[in-house]
């Protein structure tokens, strides 16, 4: 129960974007289950391995996130190498 609770606000958002993007096909099929969707993202295919939605993936791009914690690792490195010299 105290899980439900924690994520309870996440999943009515999440519930939200999939009416919002699939509209009316999600209340036919499924009724108002807004756990169903916990763990998907609202435009998503579903499918791990798709090379339209999970392309940087599956290439090997890497995320912005990704690129500023390289730069960061670099800087501090740079900056330890300074100090040691």
């Amino acid at each position: 129960m105290k899980r439900y609770h924690q994520e309870r606000e996440r999943t009515k958002r999440n519930y939200q974007q999939h009416l919002s993007v699939l509209g009316r096909l999600v209340t036919i099929a499924g009724g108002f289950e807004p756990g169903r969707f916990r763990k998907r993202k609202p435009i998503g295919c579903g499918r791990p391995r798709c090379r339209l939605c999970h392309y940087d993936k599956i290439y090997g791009i890497p995320t912005v996130q990704d690129r500023i914690r390289q730069q960061r690792y670099a800087d501090s490195l740079r900056e330890f190498l300074d100090d040691l010299v």
